[in-house]
């Protein structure tokens, strides 16, 4: 009863979790084995067991959960390791992965076992398809802008527009600096969208102010 109770506050914490991205369990010595019983559940991408082994509950079924890493340690005198080798064995046999790790090192977390646990777990935690942004046409001629958003992974069009920024500056005092920089901004993606249907068209603009709000100076070539 007390593993069936730990089982469903496992799966509550997980169902929270889950919500906000992948999630793994890790577990030491006792704390291994009971994660090694968590079945399938939503959003759990792995199990880490360190010095671990299979508990023994009766009809515990092994068969349904995810990937798991178990490293153990080959000193080790309290949960020896071939107690992680056969619930490897047992786990594989039941069509579960599992990946064993047996390192230098007695009943302990080391650091050689959290260094094996993270890079197994970035693994299962990274996409396996590559997230794929949008095409922006950008209504820009400044180059630094252009390379933020291709260093980002932005693929561009660039299409500088033929817009009078000072023709805006008797708007400063109605707008203000911010509100003079989102007209302009707005002017530019105005005059590239015609040439551009269907596509997500970005502009932009800055306004430099000193003093008692005189325009400093409005460019498109400067760093954004």
């Amino acid at each position: 009863m007390g593993f069936d109770r730990s089982l469903d506050r496992i799966r509550e914490a997980v169902a929270e979790a889950a919500e906000h991205g992948p999630v793994a369990i890790a577990g030491f010595s006792q704390g291994a084995a009971m994660a090694l019983g968590v079945p399938s559940l939503h959003g759990l991408v792995g199990i880490v067991g360190v010095c671990g082994f299979l508990p023994e509950v009766d009809d515990l079924d092994i068969s349904s959960g995810p990937p798991v890493l178990l490293a153990a340690g080959d000193a080790d005198d309290v949960t020896p390791a071939f107690l992680a080798l056969d619930a490897a064995a047992a786990l594989t046999a039941a069509g579960r992965e599992a990946t064993t790790v047996t390192m230098a090192g007695g009943h302990e977390v080391s650091e050689c076992a959290a260094h094996h646990a993270r890079e197994w777990l970035d693994h299962r935690c990274t996409p396996r398809h590559p997230v794929t942004l949008p095409e922006l046409v950008l209504a820009s001629g400044s180059p630094y802008r252009a390379r933020m958003l291709s260093d980002a992974g932005y693929k561009l069009v660039i299409d500088p527009p033929d817009v009078d920024e000072r023709a805006a500056d008797h708007l400063l005092d109605s707008l203000g600096p911010g509100g003079l920089a989102m007209e302009l901004a707005r002017r530019k993606a105005v005059a590239v969208a015609p040439r551009h249907r269907g596509s997500t068209v970005l502009a932009g603009d800055q306004v430099g102010v000193v003093g008692g709000g005189a325009v400093a100076g409005i460019s498109t070539t400067g760093p954004p």
